[in-house]
This record gives C-alpha cells, structure tokens and sequence, in this order.
C-alpha cells in the first residue's frame, strides 16, 4: 500500500507540474501574440519559445553562495515564486472583497476576506522588499536581514516590478472602498 501510494502521490505532483507548465506557456503565448499582434505560426513559435525558454535559461545557470558552493537555481527562484503566488492569493481576495463590498446586504462582511488579503498583500512584500535589499545594500542591510543564499541578478529585477504592480493594486483597492463608501454616503443623503 505505501509504494502504491507513493506512486499515486508522484503521478498526482506531475500532473500539476505539467498542466501548470502547459497553461503558462499558452498565457505567454497568448500575450506575446496579443502585444506583437503576430497570431500566425510565427507569433505562436517565437511566444512559445520566449515563454518557455526564459525560464529554462535561468534554470541551468550556476549560481554559487557566499563560500563558492554551487546552489541549485531552483532554491534562488523559490522566494520569487512564493511570494508571486501569495500575491496572486491576495489579488483574489481583494477581488472579492470589492465585490463583497458592492454586493453584500451586510456592510461589514467585506472584512471577513479583506484581512486575509491586507496580511498575505504585507507579508509578500516583506519579503520582496527584503531581498531587494539584501542584493542591492549587501553592506547596508539592517539587523533583521539576513543574508541568505546567493541571488540571481534578475531576481531582485523581478521583485521590484512585483512589489510596483501590488501597490498599484493596492491604490486600486483604496479607491474602489473609498468609491463605495462616498457612494453610500449618497444613497443615505
């Protein structure tokens, strides 16, 4: 039963490697040809090979800690991946709050997903933030950094356009509560 299991458990990880693999290559795909307007053969090779190449270059570069020790490149995107996907998480419960916000009978039950968003929105960006500081002040960083496994050069490249983006969600968030808010205040004039 446990080798059964085991098997069943690897089938099920490769599975979603694979389909998680495949949807993003389509979306880059689909955004390339959507940007450059080439929706032929071309568009969809070059977008493929674009979307698809861009991480395996990555992938196989040799990255080395403080001591020189290699270090597998998938340890230095873990964080970037991490907290992209927490970020994702708080976008949909920002989108649900906004929409809980517009359509609740209750007022106050937009709360119930708009703390679990302002939490993972916080703590995504603190740790975005922090390896941007560690890479770009390695002798500046305060005495709650530390210094952590070699980071690739593209890496704190991705975290700041991560970090731009999630603030101006943010500021789109504070202008659809604050929208609804003077919205009520004219209904109950």
């Amino acid at each position: 039963i446990g080798s059964f299991g085991v098997a069943f458990g690897l089938m099920a990880f490769t599975t979603f490697v694979y389909d998680t693999l495949d949807v993003c290559v389509r979306l880059g795909r689909y955004i390339f040809e959507e940007l450059t307007g080439m929706r032929n053969w071309t568009g969809r090779l070059i977008g493929t090979l674009l979307t698809a190449g861009a991480p395996i270059f990555f992938i196989f570069q040799t990255l080395t800690d403080a001591k020189g020790n290699p270090i597998p490149a998938w340890k230095t995107f873990w964080n970037t991946f991490g907290a992209s996907n927490q970020l994702l998480a708080a976008l949909a419960l920002i989108g649900i709050t906004v929409w809980l916000l517009r359509t609740a009978k209750n007022n106050k039950v937009w709360i119930v997903a708009f703390i679990p968003a302002a939490f993972m929105f916080a703590m995504s960006n603190w740790s975005l933030i922090r390896s941007i500081i560690v890479k770009w002040m390695p002798g500046q960083n305060p005495l709650w950094i530390k210094e952590s496994a070699s980071i690739h050069n593209a890496v704190p490249y991705v975290h700041l356009v991560l970090v731009i983006l999630s603030f101006l969600v943010a500021i789109e968030t504070v202008i659809a509560i604050a929208g609804k808010k003077k919205r009520t205040e004219a209904l109950a004039a």
